[in-house]
């Protein structure tokens, strides 16, 4: 089936915002150590770097709806767009902790909108059919993207430059995404999509998948962006090679989420979903006691969850999917606030290991909230 010209551009800019936002999110994981070094921080201190982006995050998704509704798709890009490339060079030339914090409102405020767009922009523009495919494959650009970062910081540990290198990086890399969707219009504008108003936003009818959506995403992005430093402090692996290991995670996740995209599941999500939340647990478990290369499975493992609890709620809230998206990105952004702020206190007074197992937590209460509350909607 071909696409019109503005679905394409839709999910041409949906796909490189994500890629994006992937790199920028990915590259703070593996620089942390430095961060803390640099600022004199504690480990709490440190973890404030994800905790103030997710607030902001949070603010930003909850907005996202009512913004794209009055100033449209393309425009809403273009404008969070610019204020990822201002947070990233505050993030560069900060010297002061303060300042360097203060990027974080930016940062965090415009991955929020952006998050909740490139779902429902690319769910509304993509053939129903085709839905899982184009949702994996937006997904599978956040992989690549993930998989891209520790590289890119691995060569510049190997160069001898600073962590902050990575920040102009980031900001030139924002500035050729905003022009390219300069560059791309027209862009599909979904008709059947009202404004919904902050209200109806945080309904509570879409909280059993906001949970659901949240603590998953607690659980990844605090692997994620931990593991670096857990083989380097708990295994004592060098930073490049951690950075690396990490790469190998994403790498897989790449992998997982690129077959996906081949490989239509509208008729068996809510198997997939099962099956793939307790075998995460089975990897963290084993990657803790057993074998960190666990952790790279788990990359595996993770690759199509995403897309498939954003399938199951298009499935189960129909034309409302963007306030379900956006409420389920709101809440997990509060959780992920949580999550930083218990695993930077933990790391302090017990170290890595057991906040790295603070992960299972959050994906065991994912798996109970899906069979107490999602695993009734058939999804055939």
């Amino acid at each position: 089936m071909t696409l019109s010209r503005p679905q394409l551009n839709a999910i041409i800019i949906s796909y490189a915002t994500l890629v994006l936002y992937g790199f920028l999110d990915n590259v703070r994981g593996p620089i942390l150590s430095d961060i803390i070094t640099f600022f004199n921080m504690s480990h709490f201190q440190g973890s404030l770097f994800f905790s103030i982006t997710s607030a902001f995050f949070m603010v930003g998704a909850i907005v996202a709806p009512s913004m794209f509704h009055y100033r449209g798709y393309r425009r809403t890009f273009m404008e969070q767009t610019v204020l990822l490339m201002i947070s990233q060079l505050i993030f560069a030339m900060a010297n002061e902790k303060v300042w360097f914090l203060s990027g974080c409102l930016f940062m965090g405020f415009a991955v929020g909108v952006l998050s909740v767009m490139q779902n429902v922009l690319v769910l509304e523009a993509s053939p129903s059919h085709l839905a899982s495919r184009f949702i994996n494959g937006l997904h599978a650009n956040y992989a690549f993207a993930s998989f891209l970062a520790p590289l890119v910081v691995s060569l510049i540990y190997r160069n001898q430059w600073s962590f902050k290198m990575i920040f102009f990086v980031n900001a030139i890399f924002s500035l050729l995404v905003f022009l390219l969707i300069v560059a791309a219009k027209p862009i599909y504008q979904p008709t059947k999509i009202a404004n919904p108003g902050l209200r109806r936003n945080l309904s509570f009818k879409y909280l059993p998948f906001a949970l659901l959506l949240s603590c998953y995403v607690a659980g990844e992005v605090l692997v994620t962006s931990r593991l670096s430093q857990f083989l380097y402090q708990y295994h004592g692996l060098t930073k490049e090679n951690a950075s690396d290991a990490l790469s190998a995670l994403f790498l897989l996740l790449l992998v997982g989420r690129l077959a996906f995209s081949f490989w239509a599941l509208n008729k068996s999500i809510i198997g997939w979903i099962r099956i793939l939340l307790f075998l995460s647990i089975l990897c963290v478990v084993l990657g803790l006691y057993v074998s960190y290369w666990f952790f790279i499975i788990l990359g595996l493992v993770m690759s199509p969850l995403y897309a498939l609890m954003m399938l199951q709620a298009r499935k189960t809230y129909g034309d409302q999917i963007d306030q379900a998206a956006s409420l389920g990105i709101f809440v997990s952004g509060v959780m992920i606030i949580f999550m930083n702020s218990l695993v930077g206190w933990i790391s302090d007074y017990w170290g890595i290991f057991w906040a790295l197992l603070v992960s299972c937590v959050f994906f065991l209460i994912s798996y109970v909230i899906f069979e107490w509350k999602l695993a009734k909607y058939d999804s055939a």
